[in-house]
């Protein structure tokens, strides 16, 4: 999502490096649009929203069964996300969906019509100059060479990847095992209006084997003198934040 929006919008800063969120205030050097992503970002909505009017996020919302068999081209022997990561970030956005500076993007409506998403991004954020359509992404995008690594390649948007996780059912046994039903919120999305999908694990041995990331690892802010700085730096009353 970050080299789409790099390629479709004009930012005046875009980070070439994950930095967490309240870092941002000394990464920007005056920059009146900064780009950034850091996975797990979704942890400082409650910490940023309430106090800053400039911080707008965009969070991309997959299929999880999908999510958890995605791999990353730097470890590509091994699945990248776990479900319980998902969860965690699902939890967060359900809570902040209605507020004005965060946007939900479907993962599959923006693979399948990017030229649509692109224009409510850009309706959303009226601040942003165009540049590039998404559709032409590949035309124009010149990423880094970690986005290049994460991405595989740089290629067209297709709808490849959608429902890839029929391909990898073990792997999808075991993160169920290990952290539980999913159908309730599947169908609350409309990924699935009931639970017959379940069917195509009937008899799948469950793929235990660890992601990339710790199965376990909560994702909590840990710097709070960073955090400190960056309610000074929204003009945030310290004893009242949250």
């Amino acid at each position: 999502m970050l080299e789409l929006m790099r390629t479709g919008f004009g930012f005046r800063q875009v980070l070439r490096t994950e930095t967490p969120f309240p870092e941002l205030p000394s990464a920007m050097m005056g920059a009146e649009t900064v780009l950034s992503k850091k996975p797990g970002d979704h942890a400082w909505l409650e910490h940023v929203l309430p106090v800053d009017g400039n911080a707008w996020f965009i969070a991309l919302l997959r299929d999880p069964r999908d999510m958890v068999v995605s791999r990353h081209g730097g470890a590509p022997d091994r699945y990248w996300a776990n479900l319980r990561q998902w969860h965690r970030a699902h939890d967060r956005l359900r809570a902040w969906r209605d507020h004005s500076q965060l946007r939900i993007v479907g993962y599959e409506r923006l693979v399948a019509q990017p030229d649509a998403v692109q224009d409510e991004l850009a309706e959303w954020l009226t601040f942003l100059p165009r540049r590039q359509r998404f559709s032409e992404f590949h035309r124009f995008s010149r990423p880094t060479r970690e986005s290049r690594l994460a991405m595989h390649r740089v290629r067209p948007i297709d709808d490849a990847s959608v429902g890839r996780w029929r391909q990898h059912l073990p792997r999808l046994a075991g993160q169920l095992a290990q952290h539980g039903p999913i159908s309730k919120v599947l169908i609350e999305l409309g990924y699935e209006e009931d639970d017959a999908w379940l069917e195509a694990l009937d008899g799948v041995e469950p793929d235990l084997t660890p992601s990339r990331w710790p199965e376990f690892r909560d994702s909590k802010p840990q710097n709070q003198d960073a955090l400190r700085s960056y309610y000074r730096a929204c003009g945030a009353d310290l004893e009242n934040s949250p």
